[in-house]
C-alpha cells in the first residue's frame, strides 16, 4: 500500500462538516489528489504529484463535503490493468485471509465474536504462498477489509472493485455509468470506466455513494437523473433473473454451488427466480477487450516523458523519436505494453471497421440483451451472478498462469455491465470449502436503479449473514 497523509478540515464552528466528517477513507492511486502523490502503481507516474483533487476527493473530504479524513492512497495493478493485484511497480498486494494476521469472527447469526479462528492463518514467512486478493483494486479492498480504513474509493472499468470485494469478503459497488464524475481518475477506458465504493457493509457503501454522485460540469458523461428508488422492494416477490449464459464450463464448482445455494435461499424468502437469456454474452469478452485496447492505445499516447511522468535518464543522447521509445520501454509493464500495441492494431485504418466498429455493434446488442430482461411489468428486477470464474488462488499458482488472459477471462461476469452501463454490487456469500476464502456473487440492476439495487443487496446481505473479519493488532 503505499500511504500519503492529506490535511484534516477544521470548521472552526464546531459542526460536522458532514455525515462522514472525520471518517477515514482512502482512495486508489488512480483518483488526483492535490498535493500528495498519484502513481497508478507506474513507474511512469511514480513521482507525479498533481496540483488538483479528484471531483470524488473533493466530494468526500474538503469542506463543504462529507468532512472525510483521507488516511492514504492503495496499492493496484499498474494502471488499473490486472485481476490480482500483482502488477504494481511498488509490489504486490497480500490478501489478508490466511496470510498470518491474527483476526476473530463476527457473526450476525450469533451476533457475538468467537474468540479464535477456525480458519487456516497461513504462514507469512511464504510470500509465494499469500493469496491474491484481486486486482485491480486490490489495494482498496485490503484497506477495507483489515480496517485500516471505514470504507474506499476504486475504480472499475471490467470488474476491478467487484472482483477484489469478492475475494476479501467485503461489499464492492459499481454505480451506473454517469453517475459519479470521473474528473480526475487518471482513464484507462473512458467509456467504461466508472468510480467504485467498497466497504464492510451495503449500509456503509451507500453512505459513500449518496455524497458522492451527482452532475459534475467538468466531466460531460455526467449525467442529472431522479435516481429510481423503492423503499418499499422486499424480498418476498422480488422478480430475480438468473442468465443461463453466465455458467460457463470453466465455473470453479464451488462457486457454482454457493450460487446454488443462494438462489435457494432467496426462493425461500419469496424471491421469484427465473431463467433469463442473454444471448450476446459470448462476444462480450473478444468485445470488451478490443474497445479497452483501443481506448488505452489513444489515452496512453500523452505518456512520452517530455511534459510529465518517467523520463529515460538517456534522453540527452537520443532522438527525439528514441527517446519517447525508451522512455515507454522503461516505464511501462508488459501488461500495458501489450495493450497499447493492441489497440493500435485494432486502430489502424485496415483494421477499424473489421474490429473497432464491430466491437462497438455488438456493445449496443449486449446492451439491449440486459433492457430487454429488465423491460416491461413481466421484466426481473435483477439479476444475480457470479463475481469471478475461478476461486482465490496463490501467488504461486497465479503466477504459472498468462496474466494478461487470466485477467480478461475473470472478467467474463463482470464487465458485461459497464460495457451496458449498470450498477452491479458483490456481496460476499460463503466461505470456499477448500481453500476456507470467501466467495462472493454479484447484483445487477436497470440503469440507474441504483438505490433500488442496494436496498435488496442489502435484504440478501442480512439473509445471508456473512462473517465479518476483525483484525487484531
Amino acid at each position: 500500500m503505499v500511504v500519503q497523509l492529506s490535511n484534516v478540515w477544521v470548521s472552526g464552528t464546531g459542526q460536522p462538516l458532514g455525515l462522514l466528517d472525520g471518517i477515514p477513507l482512502s482512495f486508489k492511486d488512480n483518483f488526483s489528489t492535490k498535493d500528495v502523490l498519484t502513481t497508478c502503481a507506474s513507474k511512469m507516474l511514480a513521482k507525479y504529484v498533481p496540483p488538483f483533487n479528484a471531483t470524488v476527493v473533493e466530494r468526500l473530504t474538503e469542506e463543504g463535503g462529507g468532512g472525510a479524513v483521507l488516511v492514504g492512497k492503495t496499492n493496484m495493478d499498474e494502471f488499473a490493468m490486472g485481476a490480482a493485484c500483482s502488477e504494481s511497480f511498488f509490489g504486490r498486494t497480500y490478501n489478508p485471509w490466511r496470510s498470518g494476521l491474527k483476526f476473530r469472527l463476527l457473526s450476525e447469526k450469533k451476533s457475538e465474536s468467537s474468540s479464535s479462528s477456525p480458519l487456516p492463518v497461513g504462514d507469512a514467512q511464504q510470500p509465494e504462498e499469500w493469496f491474491i486478493p484481486g486486482g485491480s483494486s486490490g489495494g482498496s479492498a485490503v484497506a477495507v477489509a483489515t480496517g485500516a480504513s471505514f470504507a474506499a474509493l476504486s475504480s472499475d472499468t471490467g470488474g476491478s472493485t467487484r472482483n477484489p470485494a469478492s475475494r476479501v469478503g467485503i461489499v464492492g459497488f459499481k454505480p451506473s455509468y454517469g453517475l459519479i464524475s470521473r474528473f480526475g481518475l487518471i482513464p484507462l477506458t473512458h467509456s467504461l470506466d466508472v468510480p467504485g465504493v467498497m466497504g464492510r457493509t451495503v449500509e456503509d457503501v451507500t453512505a459513500v455513494f449518496a455524497q458522492l454522485h451527482g452532475l459534475d460540469h467538468r466531466d460531460s458523461t455526467t449525467v442529472e437523473v431522479d435516481l429510481k428508488q423503492n423503499s418499499e422492494l422486499e424480498l418476498s416477490g422480488l422478480r430475480i433473473g438468473i442468465p443461463e449464459e453466465y455458467r460457463p464450463s470453466y465455473l470453479d464448482a464451488s462457486i457454482a454451488a454457493a450460487w446454488d445455494e443462494t438462489i435457494e435461499l432467496l426462493s425461500k424468502a419469496g424471491a421469484r427466480i427465473t431463467s433469463v437469456s442473454l444471448p450476446h454474452t459470448k462476444y462480450s469478452l473478444p468485445c470488451y477487450s478490443i474497445l479497452n485496447t483501443a481506448e488505452v492505445a489513444s489515452n496512453f499516447a500523452c505518456y512520452d516523458g517530455v511534459q510529465y511522468g518517467h523520463r529515460s535518464d538517456r534522453a540527452g543522447t537520443l532522438t527525439f523519436e528514441d527517446e519517447y521509445t525508451a522512455t515507454r520501454e522503461e516505464a511501462f509493464n508488459d501488461i500495458v505494453k501489450g495493450r497499447i500495441i493492441a489497440g493500435n492494431y485494432f486502430l489502424l485504418s485496415e483494421h477499424y471497421q473489421r474490429y473497432y466498429e464491430k466491437a462497438l455493434t455488438l456493445r449496443r446488442l449486449i446492451t439491449d440483451d440486459f433492457e430487454a430482461v429488465f423491460a416491461g411489468k413481466n421484466g426481473v428486477q435483477c439479476l444475480l451472478t457470479p463475481v469471478t470464474v475461478t476461486g482465490t488462488m496463490s501467488y504461486r499458482e497465479w503466477s504459472r498462469l498468462d496474466s494478461t488472459e487470466e485477467a480478461i477471462k475473470e472478467d467474463y461476469c463482470t464487465q458485461p455491465t459497464n460495457m451496458a452501463g449498470l450498477p452491479a454490487i458483490s456481496l460476499p456469500v460463503k466461505v470456499h470449502p477448500i481453500s476456507h476464502l470467501p466467495i462472493g456473487l454479484q447484483l445487477i440492476g436497470p440503469r440507474f436503479a441504483d438505490y433500488s439495487l442496494l436496498r435488496v443487496a442489502g435484504k440478501l446481505e442480512r439473509l445471508l449473514a456473512f462473517p465479518r473479519l476483525i483484525f487484531d493488532q
